[in-house]
C-alpha cells in the first residue's frame, strides 16, 4: 500500500511541471518559456544562426519587453541547434546561457 501512495505522489509531482506557463493571448503560439516558478519570459525565435539571432521577448503578462537583431560577441561554442535550448531567460539588457561564454548583444 505505501508503494502505490508513493508511486502516486511521483506521479503527481511529475505531472506538475513548474516551468509550464499559461500563454497569453498576445505571446504567439510558438514562443517559449524561458525561466522558472519566480519568473521569466516569453521568447519568440524569428531566426537563429550561429551568428545572430532575430527575437521578439514579451514579459510574463504577454506585452513586448525587447524586439530585434542579437549578434555573437566573442567565442560560443555552442552549436547552432542548441542554441535556444541553451538560453535561460533575460535580464533586461543581455540573454542570459547556461555556458557564461557566450553572448549576443542587441544591434542597434
Amino acid at each position: 500500500m505505501k508503494r502505490i501512495f508513493n508511486i502516486l505522489i511521483l506521479a503527481t509531482v511529475l505531472a506538475c511541471n513548474p516551468n509550464e506557463r499559461e500563454k497569453p493571448e498576445t505571446v504567439p503560439k510558438n514562443a517559449i518559456w524561458k525561466g522558472g516558478v519566480d519568473g521569466g519570459c516569453w521568447i519568440l525565435f524569428k531566426s537563429v544562426t550561429i551568428e545572430k539571432l532575430n527575437l521578439v521577448i514579451f514579459y510574463e503578462d504577454g506585452g513586448v519587453w525587447e524586439q530585434g537583431i542579437y549578434k555573437k560577441v566573442g567565442n560560443c561554442n555552442i552549436p547552432e541547434n542548441e542554441i535556444m535550448n541553451s538560453i535561460i531567460g533575460f535580464n533586461g539588457q543581455e540573454l542570459i546561457f547556461k555556458q557564461n561564454s557566450c553572448e549576443f548583444q542587441k544591434t542597434k
